[in-house]
């Protein structure tokens, strides 16, 4: 039992303050010697007047640091959406089996277990993660707050052979199933025609639809600038948080053009909107927009797909048609190259050994070059 001060690293000038006490140990960085001392012999006397003791504070559940970690930072630092995301799966999936255990004493078996009963449930590896990242961000805030040394979600999905795939899987349309669609729309549901149409040659994500306004709009430039999402009654930034911009193709200009022109009209009837796509002057609301998409394909006899499919139908057209990767990536806002690679890779066409030949395109043959057979 005592009170001790070093400097620590040694040479740095920087001087701990250590105390042992009741058979618990803490330390307090205090800066210079001289503080060290002083603050050494200020608890050596409030410690034989019995004015300080160490005591060990109550240890955390894991429910416990999970709402603090949830409330505080998901909060504070995500998007809406993901903030729902995680709470809902801290309630539904994760503290049923975990809240009530302090959080030291969770084991890695635990969470193994977790997660393999979720596979078992038949959840899809997307959700499997989501879980884990989930788990492993309430530990990371215990080891922020000195509660846990280790975090033991780290590589545990790659021991449970769940890591994530090389190869991610989509779904799209061919060209073809795209004209049908469209025609189909226009055909039946006009009134949705420049929504669907600006969705399949842009690959924006629904939110960014939903939320773009004419001020996005450079007619001019040709492009779309793209900075924010609308879902579940509220406007956010994007997926990576980052603006971008996104070229416009001729079509998409003209039909825009036309749509602009068609607002203004409106807006001399008393429906004025700064919203691209709208319903009565409001948002559009992502279920609206998913029915309607569910309906045209029933209307077309197209195969089921997701609305979100209608991105990856415009990225792998591009790249099937030899656009480079690195601008998709752009007009996709995806936050690396790699990802644009692990979803479309296998789009990219395909020309065989004819390739090597690349190598002797611009080459000429030399006149005074002769092979001479050993």
């Amino acid at each position: 039992m005592g009170v001790t001060y070093r400097e620590h690293p040694k040479g740095s000038g920087v001087f701990y303050v250590f105390i042992t006490q009741n058979g618990l140990r803490k330390s307090k960085k205090v800066g210079t010697e001289k503080a060290a001392k002083k603050l050494k012999e200020e608890l050596e006397r409030k410690i034989s007047l019995k004015e300080f003791s160490l005591t060990r504070k109550k240890e955390p559940t894991f429910q416990e640091l999970s709402t603090v970690w949830v409330e505080t930072i998901v909060e504070n630092v995500n998007r809406t959406t993901t903030y729902q995301r995680y709470s809902q799966v801290l309630r539904d999936y994760v503290n049923p089996q975990l809240g009530a255990e302090p959080i030291t004493k969770i084991t890695r078996g635990q969470i193994k277990t977790l997660l393999l009963g979720l596979k078992k449930d038949g959840a899809s590896r997307s959700s499997i993660t989501t879980v884990k990242n989930v788990i492993s961000g309430v530990f990371n805030h215990a080891r922020d707050s000195e509660w846990i040394r280790h975090n033991p979600c780290d590589g545990i999905l790659k021991g449970l052979k769940m890591a994530r795939q090389k190869q991610i899987d989509t779904d799209p349309f061919t060209d073809a199933e795209k004209d049908v669609f469209l025609e189909t729309c226009g055909d039946h549901f006009s009134d949705m025609y420049p929504f669907f149409f600006t969705a399949f040659q842009t690959g924006l994500r629904l939110g960014e639809l939903l939320a773009l306004e004419w001020g996005n709009v450079d007619f001019h430039g040709g492009f779309l600038v793209v900075s924010k999402s609308f879902r579940n009654g509220l406007e956010s930034g994007t997926k990576t948080g980052a603006k971008r911009y996104v070229d416009m193709t001729e079509g998409v200009v003209k039909e825009l053009k036309k749509l602009r022109l068609q607002h203004k009209k409106e807006a001399l009837a008393g429906t004025a909107t700064d919203l691209v796509f709208h319903k009565n002057g409001a948002h559009i609301t992502q279920n609206y927009a998913r029915r309607h998409f569910e309906r045209i394909l029933d209307k077309a006899g197209l195969r089921k797909i997701r609305f979100h499919d209608i991105r990856h139908t415009y990225a792998s057209l591009l790249v099937s048609k030899g656009a480079n990767l690195k601008y998709v990536s752009q007009q996709m806002g995806h936050s690396s190259i790699d990802i644009t690679l692990d979803c479309y890779s296998r789009f990219i066409p395909q020309k065989g050994s004819s390739e090597v030949n690349l190598l002797e395109s611009d080459r000429q043959p030399s006149a005074s070059y002769v092979r001479v057979d050993p």
